[in-house]
């Protein structure tokens, strides 16, 4: 029949249609990429009127979007580096209590925004929480950097005025 499309046609065809998906897939990921390595300049670069901006066009594309896990990943992060960067810890807090904890996969993320919510927790004086997140987050996952969670648990222990224990944990 003339009229039917041919076998070939249709193969050729399936993978037009697979192909244009894949490329439309890449061009989101090099968009959304792109968006997050330009909040992170801008963030370098001190620019956050322009890094208030970037974020809310993100969240917008994410939504609509949702995407790569990863990207997601690294634009959350560069989110909570914003938002401590000017002042607002208790927004930090909040997105870190919210926060699926099955949402970041990547440990090096983990320890990241644990970090985050460490000094956000620590600059609203919320010392003991801090010192829950030091210990079982940060000194469980990351326990290569002993020395710089024993030295943020001796800051807590000063700032609660147990200087004692602040002095031994030092001098370990």
């Amino acid at each position: 029949n003339q009229h039917s499309p041919r076998k070939e046609e249709l193969i050729k065809n399936e993978k037009n249609t697979y192909l244009g998906q894949i490329l439309s897939q890449l061009n989101t990921d090099r968009k959304t990429w792109g968006l997050v390595a330009n909040i992170r300049q801008s963030i370098a670069s001190h620019n956050y009127e322009e890094t208030k901006t970037l974020i809310q066009e993100s969240e917008e594309i994410f939504s609509e979007h949702p995407g790569d896990r990863e990207v997601y990943e690294e634009f959350f992060l560069a989110k909570q580096q914003f938002l401590l960067q000017t002042g607002q810890y208790k927004e930090v807090i909040q997105n870190c209590k919210l926060l699926n904890s099955s949402l970041i996969q990547s440990k090096e993320n983990s320890v990241e925004l644990a970090q985050y919510q460490w000094y956000a927790l620590f600059h609203q004086g919320c010392l003991d929480e801090a010192m829950q997140v030091l210990k079982k987050s940060l000194m469980r996952w990351s326990p290569e950097y002993s020395g710089k969670w024993k030295y943020l648990e001796a800051f807590l222990l000063f700032r609660q005025k147990s200087f004692k224990n602040a002095l031994r944990l030092i001098h370990e």
